[in-house]
């Protein structure tokens, strides 16, 4: 499979923007199957946009809007869209996106879509990958996705993360959006399933630096929602810590302190950072991004610009020499990474990137987006992996 991404800063003359993009492929080689991956910077005419690309290339197209965009060469990217080719005569793609989600449909609209995606795909070659992007929802947390997708489609690896925008955290305010084709929501997921001759690899790298005194074992949750940390009301509990807001959209409040808990799955016990969404004032529980099991311990984590800085470069350098020791050819790099890292580093958003970019072989292409969340296998001890919702995650994927 060949690559290539393609970048333009222009945001406010969207026909303008799209020519650009036409422009700098004009000589991009198509084999016979191709899709796009799209990232945006919210403040753009999505509607406009997309029909653009539509009315050009007749190949699916996915994506999200993002907070910061990693655009290949171009590095870092605060504004614009970025947008990556992927191209293959050995390769096949199905992309769709499925209907609003709610706590009552999620699965079956998930595995619908999912089971028309794969009818699509030519019937010799072996689905190896989901790329999926999905819109904030209340009721549809990222565990959920996962959840959905693995009884979908067991043990094939899932890539991808949660939409965002220049934190715009109250509901009422969203500016995210998931885009198909010529499609767009909010509480939607867009989906590709992708066959034939890749091998994912995949990593994902956290970086807590210690803990607040903050310590409690779960006794009462579901799903997402926490309702007492050792028989105290979740809220309380933080009061008597000092460290309740008075809000009840809290992501922002908290986003630097992520919680840290544990996730038992498929025999394995993995330690997972889940981001505080929301805090009911009335009813003393909280409402997380991910899931908290109970019998789970809950820590309060911290990020630093520091760590947050440090450990990407290392990573990026063993990830690539991972991948390079198995005599397999990749040349396509997926990088997600948790709005609360952008925050972490501050004014200097765009070091993390300049710590491996240097890094990146000319013969590989990147395409990647901060997220509010984001979807990542991890390894067990036999290797099999499984797949994970993560917050305040820098992940990486090459095919």
């Amino acid at each position: 499979m060949r690559s290539k991404v393609f970048f333009t800063e222009e945001m406010d003359d969207v026909e303008a923007a799209a020519e650009d993009i036409f422009d700098q492929a004009k000589d991009f080689v198509f084999a016979k199957n191709t899709m796009a991956l799209l990232f945006i910077r919210d403040e753009m005419d999505y509607d406009m946009l997309l029909d653009l690309l539509r009315s050009k290339w007749s190949f699916p197209v996915i994506g999200t809007t993002t907070l910061g965009l990693f655009a290949g060469s171009y590095g870092y990217k605060k504004e614009g869209m970025s947008i990556m080719l992927m191209t293959a005569d050995d390769v096949s793609f199905a992309v769709g996106m499925t209907g609003d989600l709610d706590g009552d449909n999620y699965m079956s609209e998930i595995k619908g879509l999912h089971d028309r995606l794969v009818a699509k795909l030519p019937c010799d070659e072996e689905e190896k990958l989901i790329l999926c992007y999905s819109g904030q929802n209340r009721n549809v947390n990222g565990d959920n996705i996962i959840a959905a997708l693995d009884a979908a489609a067991p043990k094939v690896p899932v890539y991808g993360g949660l939409a965002s925008d220049t934190f715009s955290f109250i509901h009422s305010r969203i500016h995210s959006r998931v885009f198909c084709n010529d499609r767009m929501g909010t509480s939607v997921q867009a989906m590709a399933v992708i066959s034939g001759n890749i091998h994912p690899l995949y990593t994902s790298i956290t970086s807590v630096s210690g803990k607040t005194k903050f310590s409690y074992e779960v006794t009462k949750s579901e799903g997402n929602i926490v309702f007492e940390l050792e028989g105290i009301p979740f809220r309380n509990a933080l009061k008597k810590a000092g460290l309740e807001a008075d809000k009840t959209e809290v992501i922002a409040d908290y986003i630097l302190s992520p919680f840290v808990s544990v996730l038992n799955k498929d025999g394995t016990t993995i330690e997972v950072l889940r981001d505080l969404s929301f805090l009911d004032h009335d009813k003393n529980f909280g409402v997380f991004l991910g899931g908290i099991e109970e019998g789970s311990s809950l820590e309060i984590g911290l990020l630093n610009r520091k760590d947050v800085h440090d450990t990407v470069r290392v990573s990026f350098k063993r990830f690539l020499d991972r991948c390079s020791t198995d005599g397999i050819e990749r040349n396509t790099i997926f990088c997600t990474s948790c709005a609360a890292r952008y925050l972490a580093i501050g004014g200097a958003v765009d070091s993390q990137n300049i710590n491996f970019w240097d890094e990146l072989p000319d013969d590989k292409e990147l395409i990647g987006m901060y997220s509010y969340g984001e979807y990542c296998p991890v390894d067990t001890k036999d290797k099999t992996g499984i797949n994970i919702f993560h917050n305040s995650t820098f992940t990486m994927m090459m095919i």
